[in-house]
């Protein structure tokens, strides 16, 4: 007996059966997430192992159009340049995107009339407060 199109369902294995899973329940399963940065603690840099620090890097400013984002972003970016540490954080870059691990570090920047002298005096004792944060 044929079964018609609209009542089949995937069968996925689990051990030696075959689980029926529907599209309604292949829905359920998808994740998600409004576009966001999670901070989930904080540590020293020492604490984290230069391995676990491989992959794309991203940087991560305020918007453009909101002051008070920009003053959030540049604050905790001299709060951890100014303690030494790091945020550990959960970042999902676009709507309904796997959520990534990852650490938050301060970017440090340094103006451009000091970076003129950088070849000719060496590396300057002075650096701009950080205002982005690279993820």
């Amino acid at each position: 007996e044929e079964i018609e199109l609209n009542q089949r369902a995937n069968g996925y294995p689990y051990g030696s059966d075959l689980i029926p899973i529907g599209p309604l329940d292949l829905e359920g399963l998808k994740f998600r997430s409004p576009p966001m940065v999670t901070i989930l603690g904080y540590t020293t840099i020492e604490s984290i192992p230069m391995s676990q620090w491989m992959g794309p890097t991203r940087i991560l400013s305020g918007d453009a159009d909101s002051r008070k984002a920009c003053l959030a972003i540049s604050a905790l970016s001299q709060a951890l340049d100014r303690l030494d540490r790091m945020a550990i954080c959960r970042y999902v870059g676009r709507k309904d995107a796997e959520p990534l691990m990852g650490i938050l570090l301060p970017l440090i920047e340094i103006p451009s009339t000091v970076k003129d002298k950088i070849g000719e005096y060496g590396m300057p004792n002075r650096r701009s407060k950080p205002r982005h944060l690279v993820f």
